[in-house]
């Protein structure tokens, strides 16, 4: 004999002798045996949480609970231009409106247009200077030109629709000559 069937055989003699020696566990398992009250505990639910006869849960009018009660505001459609922003941390110069920039000096010659410098200040005094393609105020504009009386400045973004648009903020560097005069 193997060592397998021998130890089959063995199970069998043992299941044998279980029912011989205990009759009451060899009894029909269909049939529910009493309930035992082990340490007072039962297997009823107290009254209170009982489900009363005839109710149905029906989650169609109720809220989600799983769902946050304060939800993110969504996107406003038409609020018209709407800037693109770059996802890195901003600078000092990008951290201000364009407008609140005032242009303190230009460095510019005739024959080197490209090269030419702008000094602006910002609200709180400090002076910073400009060159083409440096970026400036809230709404992602960049440096296009210096001209020897203005700085030219785009801002690209979105219109109503969600198309590309760009458009143009000038600085002047006298911006109200001819004002104080007659």
């Amino acid at each position: 004999m193997t060592l397998a069937a021998n130890h089959l055989g063995l199970t069998n003699i043992l299941l044998l002798l279980g029912v011989v020696l205990f009759p009451a566990a060899a009894l029909s398992l269909d049939e529910p045996a009493e309930e035992e009250n082990l340490l007072g505990t039962t297997t009823e639910l107290p009254h209170w949480l009982q489900i009363p006869d005839g109710y149905v849960y029906r989650p169609a009018d109720k809220p989600d609970p799983f769902r946050p009660f304060v939800r993110p505001a969504p996107p406003v459609i038409g609020a018209g231009f709407q800037p693109l922003v770059p996802a890195r941390p901003l600078t000092p110069l990008e951290q201000v409106e364009v407008a609140q920039l005032r242009v303190v000096g230009i460095l510019w010659k005739h024959d080197q247009a490209a090269s030419a410098l702008a000094m602006v200040e910002m609200p709180d005094g400090k002076g910073y200077v400009l060159r083409p393609g440096v970026s400036v105020g809230r709404k992602g504009g960049v440096v296009q030109a210096i001209t020897p009386e203005k700085i030219i400045i785009e801002e690209k973004g979105l219109d109503l629709v969600g198309r590309p648009v760009s458009r143009e903020v000038v600085l002047l560097l006298h911006p109200h000559l001819g004002d104080e005069h007659e």
